[in-house]
């Protein structure tokens, strides 16, 4: 299974704002190459603290870009590092049809998000796909990390791209895209 083409079809529900629909697809996925057990071990995360710890640190990021006039949020987390997160406001942005996520890379400040270390030690146990069930929790675990960090979205309006990857992935997800 080639990961990085699960991934990109994520897009669709992504744009979509289709969290629930990422959530079940994802999680039949795994359930289909990692077995039950597997699957049920990422179901039974208690995302609830963590959405808190991204809605303070996104708060923060709102705050900062509007006041540097920021064309984008980039929220990206560490698989590998108990899911540490940050979150950079960045005064370039570039849409996803023109293929370059460089200014991403260019920020203006960066906001320290929360850690999940449930979800990097179920990661941990298989790796990032080095086989079909590491292929089907990993996906999992990046389908429900992108819709809770989608579901609080709605509460900040902004007129800026949003951003979202693990560190590394390329391109991002773009939740947002500019409105002007």
């Amino acid at each position: 299974m080639d990961i990085y083409e699960q991934i990109d079809n994520m897009r669709t529900f992504v744009k979509d704002g289709d969290w629930a629909a990422l959530e079940e697809e994802y999680e039949a996925l795994a359930r289909k190459l990692a077995g039950d057990k597997c699957a049920q071990s990422v179901s039974d995360l208690d995302f609830s603290s963590y959405i808190e710890g991204l809605e303070e640190a996104l708060s923060e990021a709102v705050s900062l870009a509007k006041s540097v006039n920021a064309k984008a949020i980039h929220f990206e987390y560490d698989l590998d590092n108990d899911w540490e997160s940050t979150f950079y406001v960045c005064s370039d942005y570039s849409p996803e049809s023109e293929e370059d996520d460089d200014w991403a890379s260019d920020y203006e400040d960066d906001i320290s998000g929360p850690t999940f270390p449930q979800a990097s030690d179920i990661y941990r146990e298989n790796g990032f796909d080095t086989s079909e069930a590491a292929c089907g929790v990993t996906l999992y675990l990046i389908a429900r990390t992108l819709s809770a960090f989608g579901e609080i979205l709605e509460e900040f309006p902004l007129d800026i791209a949003i951003c979202a990857g693990f560190q590394d992935q390329d391109p991002l997800m773009r939740l947002q895209e500019p409105k002007s």
